[in-house]
């Protein structure tokens, strides 16, 4: 056995005796919706915990007790906050002290607009993440990337960051691997433990100790056979649904012009119990993953010189359903041909239900193009108490209980959070345009109710 394979054991001894007596020291780098949950299952595995962002907000309400993600309860963050073997940080510095640290930061896309416009990854935040660790990366630690990104991100652009700023040779004297996060905001259905994870090495002694650290956090471990591999699995799995999402989506469009009821088509398709799954047309797709994470594959095969023809056309659908939703509304609203300013009422501007969440809401792209069309907008959210618009406009949610209904022309419900009485806003609205169908899902149905 060679010196180089003498040391690399011995860490890797080290490291599992780490893991096996729980004397190791984790650091998560990101505290949002990836992070936060994994601070909070690595305490609960016995774990000394580190967590680090940017934002010193975030820090401060963590250490204060306060959770500032709806997922994540007061209760779970205060029992974290008030043990001593867990600690939050804006500085990178302890970076050192951490035997495993894992990069949960975003990967959003370039800043644009227009929902409509070509859209390319923004791998800012990551990139400034990694260089700030590379200075306090030391022999016998082991890193590992959870950010979305396209394949070939942990090879090409992680590892000669660390390396370079940290003079460590990757699989000898310190250890990387990719990751993907698979959490799913707002979903009581799936624990984050019993979500399967997967691990790709940059080494097989890199997937091997990440594997063994995993176990103590989740029920099942999928060792793959390199980053590339898990890197374009997360990249396929909300492909898959932006491409079918997009199918549906072009099928609604359709179907208005044929005069044929899409929801009942799908429900008539799912009755077929082999060969279909079941997805719904709404306002186009918003959050984390679905509109993000396709593009990365879809530049990335543009950066080789290929193309991905489907994935782009799904995602051009579905950015363009805010200006056919606009479309459709201004037909609704010259039917009830009353003059003056049309008034609407927006229901719900999170990406998904029962989530507080707005990125990449398509209810922001909706509302500012009903306001510049000269509407007057105004929403109501339970879980969102005020938006800031891409121009600078803040808008308040209005009070439900103070909600008069019939000063508006129309009240579209846009995300279908289950807190709602949808039956008051039924029987109260002069016009409605339910775009996820829920009305009719609660057996609510009515002569003035629109649907895609």
């Amino acid at each position: 056995m060679t010196s180089e394979n003498v040391q690399v054991a011995r860490l890797g001894q080290l490291l599992e005796s780490k893991i096996n007596n729980r004397t190791a020291h984790v650091g998560i780098v990101g505290l949002g919706y990836v992070g936060l949950p994994l601070v909070i299952s690595n305490w609960t595995a016995g774990y000394q915990v580190s967590g680090f962002d940017i934002d010193p907000i975030k820090v401060e309400s963590l250490k204060r007790g306060k959770s500032y993600i709806s997922d994540i309860t007061n209760t779970q963050v205060a029992a974290v906050a008030h043990d001593r073997s867990v600690s939050f940080h804006c500085g990178l510095e302890h970076v050192s002290t951490c035997d495993f640290v894992i990069i949960c930061v975003p990967t959003p896309l370039k800043h644009s607009t227009d929902p409509e416009s070509s859209l390319e990854p923004d791998m800012s935040i990551l990139r400034s993440a990694i260089a700030g660790i590379s200075t306090y990366i030391r022999r016998g630690q082991v890193v590992i990337i959870e950010s979305t990104s396209y394949p070939g991100t942990t090879r090409r652009e992680v590892l000669p960051i660390l390396t370079e700023n940290s003079n460590l040779n990757v699989g000898i004297d310190f250890f990387v691997a990719f990751s993907p996060e698979r959490i799913n905001p707002g979903s009581d259905s799936y624990e984050l433990k019993s979500i399967p994870k997967l691990v790709g090495g940059i080494t097989n002694e890199c997937t091997q100790l990440v594997t063994g650290y995993y176990r103590t956090i989740f029920d099942q471990v999928i060792k793959v056979s390199s980053p590339e591999v898990a890197e374009l699995a997360k990249l396929v799995e909300n492909s898959y649904r932006l491409v079918n999402i997009g199918f549906v989506n072009e099928l609604a469009i359709l179907c208005e012009d044929w005069g044929i009821d899409i929801w009942e088509v799908i429900e008539a398709a799912d009755s077929k119990p082999f060969g279909f799954q079941k997805f719904y047309p709404g306002p186009g797709v918003g959050g984390h993953c679905i509109p993000v994470d396709p593009l990365y594959l879809s530049w990335f095969a543009k950066e080789t010189g290929l193309t991905t023809s489907l994935i782009d056309r799904a995602s051009e659908i579905n950015r363009g359903m805010p200006s056919y939703l606009i479309r459709k509304i201004n037909k609704l609203l010259d039917a009830s041909a009353t003059g003056g300013t049309k008034r609407v009422l927006i229901i719900g501007v999170t990406y998904k239900a029962d989530v507080a969440d707005c990125r990449e809401s398509t209810a922001f792209h909706l509302i500012e193009k009903l306001s510049t069309s000269g509407f007057q907008v105004d929403y109501f959210d339970p879980l969102v108490t005020e938006i800031i618009l891409d121009n600078g406009t803040r808008l308040v949610s209005e009070k439900f209980e103070l909600i008069d209904y019939r000063t508006y022309d129309l009240v579209i419900i846009h995300t279908d959070h289950s807190s709602i009485n949808y039956l008051t806003i039924s029987e109260r609205a002069n016009a409605i345009f339910d775009t996820r169908n829920i009305l009719r899902r609660r057996g609510i149905v009515a002569s003035h109710i629109s649907t895609l």
